[in-house]
């Protein structure tokens, strides 16, 4: 989000962030340096929300939609907001969530 960090989903569903540069925000990374997400389901989608300045990102996987902390303190703060989830779009602060059933759901960032 701030172009020093980007993240990566592998084949396996796995999600590495990776420092493009030196990065000296909730920790000291140095560029080139790889972190990888605690998080053990398969990830389809990750996305920064640009609008807040912590380190945030919204995960999709097999069925949930989730919001996770991106820093490296652990433990890793994850959010589980909804299931049936097959896509999500930020706009600003907007979320919005389109459901397995077709419906479209949104909410505000605050």
């Amino acid at each position: 989000p701030e172009q020093k960090r980007i993240a990566l989903l592998s084949r396996s569903g796995g999600v590495s962030i990776y420092y493009v540069t030196d990065y000296n925000d909730d920790a000291k990374k140095l560029i080139g340096t790889r972190t990888v997400l605690p998080i053990n389901d398969v990830v389809r989608d990750i996305q920064w929300i640009p609008s807040l300045p912590q380190s945030l990102a919204l995960i999709t996987d097999d069925d949930r939609f989730l919001i996770t902390e991106l820093d490296l303190r652990r433990p890793l703060n994850t959010v589980h907001i909804a299931t049936g989830i097959t896509t999500i779009a930020i706009s600003d602060n907007d979320i919005y969530m389109l459901a397995s059933d077709g419906t479209l759901t949104s909410f505000e960032l605050k």
